[in-house]
């Protein structure tokens, strides 16, 4: 489990708030308050206080500029928290796992 302070990569999903919300409304405890909809990229990342400009120039190296369509097909309930799997981001989160290899998802 990450330490706290440790930050993740995320992919923000905002077509999936609606899911977010109605997961909410059905069980609190499925979703995390305060986090948006987001397809998590790497996780754990690095503590905070490692986060620099070097490990962002990093990060903005491996990631494409602007919005990335993705489909949202379906959902899972798994360990406790609702997803909605996004194999159309698994190139992205491997070009941001590549990027940082010493950090294990």
């Amino acid at each position: 489990m990450a330490r706290t302070g440790t930050t993740a990569v995320l992919a923000l999903v905002p077509d999936a708030e609606p899911l977010l919300r109605s997961a909410a409304e059905v069980d609190g405890a499925a979703v995390r308050s305060g986090v948006p909809a987001h397809a998590a990229l790497l996780y754990p990342w690095l503590p905070a206080d490692e986060v620099g400009e070097p490990e962002l120039r990093r990060l903005r190296a491996a990631l494409p500029a602007g919005p990335i369509p993705v489909r949202l097909s379906e959902v899972a309930r798994t360990g406790g928290f609702v997803g909605v799997p996004v194999p159309g981001l698994s190139q992205l989160a491997d070009a941001v796992r590549t990027g940082f290899p010493a950090q294990v998802p």
